[in-house]
């Protein structure tokens, strides 16, 4: 079933003026997840949600390569008009993983969180593997890790085991969907810096890294 499967989940919170979603920091991070993406049983793709005004940017069909990267990966001085809001990579494509009924074998969002003064982070990475695809490629999801754990600016580097979704009792419903926690499981009333991660929808992270 679709939200059955297992996945290895990071999770990284970010305070710096250089983003995720830069040039620079997303080539870096692009290096180091795309050899487990590559692993996945079909290819992936990107969508991403970003704003000039009050307009919605349209991208277009957007894949893992060079050419789309360069229309929405931002470069700060070129593009400082444009609001970045999110961007997902699925891997098979999501209307693969709806056509086969299962989820896919690497799944990544990036959001730009409000309220940031507040919070003490404005950038927030999920990044998760299914559990045999990392075992697989254990090796790759360590570099991962360290990577996110050593960037400049972490604040927070956290790991769990979940899976994309929760069976709700009694029914053939399920509930807290991966693909949802930055927008919906992450926070909770009066959250503020530091964040207490089991106060979130998720309460059995491990904390690899925390910045005070």
């Amino acid at each position: 079933m679709f939200f059955d499967r297992n996945y290895v989940i990071l999770l990284s919170l970010r305070l710096h003026e250089d983003k995720l979603w830069h040039r620079s920091t997303w080539t870096a991070l692009s290096e180091r997840i795309l050899p487990i993406i590559s692993k996945a049983r079909a290819p992936g793709a990107v969508r991403s949600d970003q704003l000039e005004g009050r307009k919605k940017v349209a991208f277009g069909r957007l894949g893992l390569d060079d050419r789309s990267s360069s229309k929405w990966v931002q470069k700060p001085a070129a593009d400082e008009q444009r609001k970045f809001v999110s961007a997902e990579i699925w891997s098979p494509h999501w209307n693969a993983c709806v056509r086969e009924n299962l989820a896919p074998d690497v799944f990544a969002l990036m959001s730009a969180p409000p309220l940031s003064s507040v919070l003490g982070f404005d950038q927030a990475l999920l990044f998760a593997v299914e559990e045999r695809l990392a075992e697989i490629c254990a090796g790759h999801l360590d570099e991962v890790a360290r990577f996110l754990g050593s960037v400049a600016g972490i604040r927070l580097l956290a790991k769990t085991k979940r899976p994309w979704g929760e069976r709700v009792p009694n029914t053939t419903g399920y509930t807290n969907a991966l693909q949802f926690f930055l927008y919906t499981g992450l926070y909770y009333p009066g959250m503020k810096w530091p964040i207490d991660l089991q106060k979130t929808r998720w309460p059995d992270w491990v904390s690899l890294v925390v910045n005070e």
